[in-house]
């Protein structure tokens, strides 16, 4: 073997080495409830590591050929291989998406359901990942799904030309993990007797709300428009008023390749090979997970509950600080742009205000919380945090109300209608109603029909307050 293969096989040594020691923080992937390969690596890490060993192996094949014949005929054969085997696959990836049936199609604007689309499964309240809490309890029990579209692509029963409600929101509109029956502007209507149509589409932001109030909304010439503003992500987006809430090319792509069948299939295949070796026991600093599944009330009425690192973390801010966040600038101009719209339409806008299950619940048990452990688990998912444990328990529950301080104050400033739905949810929670999951952020069908009730009453108000 001459001297540039003994380095070249040298190097290749060791960058897989250093691919293969270098591990995951397990402990955050356990807290945000993600899956973990072989107790040491995140996915995308194991998915790397597996590329450059493939690559490596490939390179190797062609750089130990004895002859510069050799060395060339390799490289031929790597090259034909890949040419030949490049649009078979993209055959069959395409060939394997025409027999799934599609949860979303894309249009200029946005995105929506497939019109006329319905499906059925099963809710089960379980972490997703195989390692979870030393603790784990059961969830809330399964639930039988029906998932019906309308000929719009929004979760209605029909697709009415007029409405007295038209709500805009993501997952908390649409009903994540409910059934058809239970998404409160269902609950609503019901209630009410008011006609009422949801475009929530799960994973909308603000801005594409916005873009849907415009291209939908304002033709049902309804009395009032709701939109709801989850804390949990919409303070993510950066997109104002006015800029495109479309997709890139660059997105679409992304998206293309993640519901891919084959790529879809390889990562179950590694899951069901490695995700079950190794084992959180011996993972050090595990112990900070040990107080969730928190039991809310304390008493053995009480359900569990999860957050994830960041749903505290992200709260823990000033009024000041948050009002120059870029997420609050981008979504004030958004509820800015949607009064305008509203008014112009002689429509009453509404804000109603969706709390994370963190801001509900943590305030009831924070004088029995482990200060060090919650520390501990808040930091998995914060850049840095500038206090210590006392000091950040003291001022938690304060915190945990910045947001819709500021939401509400800004509201108030323009007198647009401004319904929260913290004191409902929390009451309910105290006296032992499950409102959240437990492994997932969203409502349960209490929930659901609490947050329902609290609009009706509003608009039972609001109606007597006009007439």
């Amino acid at each position: 073997m001459v001297r540039r293969q003994k380095i070249y096989l040298a190097i290749i040594v060791v960058v897989n080495a250093i691919a293969w020691a270098m591990t995951d923080n397990i402990v955050n992937l356990v807290a945000k409830d993600e899956q973990t390969i072989l107790g040491r690596y995140a996915r995308g890490h194991f998915a790397l590591n597996l590329t450059i060993l493939v690559i490596s192996l490939i390179g190797l094949y062609i750089d130990q050929a004895r002859t510069r014949q050799t060395y060339k005929r390799r490289w031929f054969q790597v090259i034909a291989v890949l040419l030949g085997l490049t649009p078979l696959v993209l055959l069959g990836d395409l060939l394997l998406r025409l027999g799934q049936s599609r949860t979303y199609v894309f249009d200029a604007g946005a995105y929506r359901r497939p019109a006329n689309a319905r499906w059925t499964q099963e809710n089960i309240d379980l972490p997703e990942a195989v390692f979870t809490y030393p603790n784990a309890a059961e969830g809330y029990p399964r639930i039988p799904c029906t998932f019906s579209i309308d000929a719009r692509g929004f979760r209605n029963a029909t697709a009415l030309d007029r409405a007295d409600v038209v709500v805009l929101g993501d997952s908390f509109v649409e009903g994540s993990h409910v059934s058809d029956e239970h998404p409160w502007p269902v609950r609503l209507a019901r209630l009410s007797g008011l006609s009422v149509y949801s475009l929530g589409v799960s994973g909308y932001s603000p801005a594409r709300e916005l873009a849907t109030l415009r291209r939908f909304g304002t033709a049902l010439k309804p009395s009032f428009v709701i939109f709801m503003l989850y804390e949990g992500n919409d303070f993510h987006s950066t997109t104002s008023a006015d800029e495109d809430s479309g997709f890139t090319w660059g997105q679409l792509a992304g998206i293309y390749f993640k519901q891919s069948p084959i790529v879809k299939g390889l990562d179950q295949a590694i899951l069901g090979a490695f995700g079950r070796i190794g084992s959180l026991e011996r993972v050090k600093g595990s112990d900070v997970l040990s107080w969730l599944p928190l039991r809310v009330p304390d008493s053995a009425e009480g359900k569990r509950y999860t957050f994830a690192p960041k749903q505290i973390s992200e709260a823990f801010k000033t009024e000041e600080i948050f009002e120059d966040n870029r997420g609050w600038v981008a979504v004030s101009s958004v509820l800015q742009e949607m009064k305008e719209t509203c008014d112009r339409n002689g429509i009453r806008l509404v804000i109603a205000y969706a709390p994370s299950k963190a801001y509900v619940v943590l305030p009831l048990a924070i004088d029995r919380l482990p200060a060090e452990k919650v520390w501990g688990f808040v930091r998995l998912g914060a850049k840095q945090m500038p206090v210590d444990a006392k000091t950040f328990m003291s001022n938690l529950a304060e915190l945990l109300g910045t947001r819709e301080r500021v939401t509400r104050g800004w509201c108030e400033k323009r007198s647009i209608p401004f319904i929260s739905f913290v004191e409902p949810l929390r009451q309910a929670t105290a006296e032992g109603q499950q409102v959240y999951f437990t492994y997932d952020q969203h409502w349960t069908p209490p929930g659901h029909e609490i947050v329902a009730r609290t609009v009706a009453d509003f608009l039972a108000k609001a109606e007597k307050a006009s007439g």
